[in-house]
């Protein structure tokens, strides 16, 4: 029992996913409270049906894999379907696979997390492997669940080369973080509109990941010394703004910078950014059509200050 999925409280119907050894026709799930043993007939089961097998299918345009220019491209004649944070399985036409997290995804390429081990030629597979199942609106709900960090499981069941496997995996009800809600947005923005620092990275495949979630606990931590309550606020247009600039903070002090920047130079542009975004995110911005003064001199400004209105004389 390796993974661990973490359901948060009050966040609705939400998506728990599996990733078998290899790609399987059919499934099913069966999400239990184990806090009574197995057999008793107190167990209560939260959901039971067919899990969704991903059914994405592609085909390779080019050879792929460590021979090539860049071990980590794998050219397919079309990526409709094929999402980033998605585990896939490249499959040669002698039977050879091997699986990949998808890091990147534009027309007819798709970027894998690592580099492949193997070579495939064109004409290979790309499969979708995951299984995926809802974790019950009511269950996530349950307070219960949620204060007594109660002991749930997904069991997930199917057929591997004629070998029925049940496959356990640990569920928990937790409040909501920034790091679990929004860490596969925060990557693709990275990756889009940062490739040139980002690319610079390890090429392990989490990589970048462990980036975002160390940037995310540094600006919960740096809230919490204020003594602001992270929960909300990371869930926020703003928090995820924070979040993105932490992690360039982090990118940039490992030495990696776009072309039009020194590694200094951006490293100091992201650090002024970082402290302006965390100081926006943790006094909270004036509203719409209201403007902040200094208390002595009424210029616009900053940190101590009040807002300005305007003064009616009445006759």
């Amino acid at each position: 029992m390796s993974a661990v999925h973490e359901i948060l409280f009050e966040g609705g119907a939400q998506t728990i996913v599996h990733v078998p050894i290899a790609r399987v026709s059919s499934a099913t799930v069966e999400i239990v409270d184990v806090n009574v043993g197995e057999g008793s007939t107190e167990r209560e089961i939260l959901a039971l049906g067919a899990a969704t097998v991903d059914g994405l299918n592609l085909t390779t345009a080019a050879d792929a894999g460590p021979e090539e220019l860049s071990p980590f491209e794998i050219a397919v004649s079309s990526s409709a379907g094929a999402t980033v944070g998605t585990t896939y399985a490249i499959i040669g036409a002698d039977g050879q696979y091997e699986l990949f997290r998808c890091a990147g995804v534009s027309a007819g390429l798709l970027v894998a997390g690592a580099a492949l081990s193997a070579r495939y030629e064109s004409g290979a597979s790309v499969r979708g492997v995951q299984l995926s199942a809802t974790f019950p609106l009511a269950a996530a709900a349950n307070e219960q669940l949620y204060r007594e960090d109660r002991p749930l499981r997904a069991i997930w069941r199917y057929t591997i080369g004629g070998q029925g496997v049940a496959s356990h995996e640990q569920i928990r009800v937790v409040a909501q973080r920034y790091s679990q809600q929004y860490l596969t947005s925060a990557e693709a923005e990275l990756r889009s509109c940062w490739a040139d620092v980002v690319k610079e990275l390890s090429p392990r495949a989490n990589a970048l990941r462990d980036i975002i979630s160390a940037a995310a606990e540094d600006v919960e931590v740096k809230l919490l010394k204020r003594q602001i309550d992270a929960g909300q606020l990371l869930s926020s247009k703003h928090g995820h703004k924070a979040v993105v600039a932490a992690a360039l903070l982090l990118i940039a002090k490992s030495g990696s910078a776009p072309q039009t920047l020194s590694p200094q130079e951006f490293l100091d542009v992201m650090k002024e950014d970082y402290v302006g975004v965390l100081h926006d995110l943790s006094r909270g911005l004036a509203p719409r059509g209201e403007v902040e003064v200094e208390r002595e001199s009424d210029q616009a400004t900053a940190i101590h200050s009040r807002r300005y209105r305007a003064v009616t004389v009445r006759s």
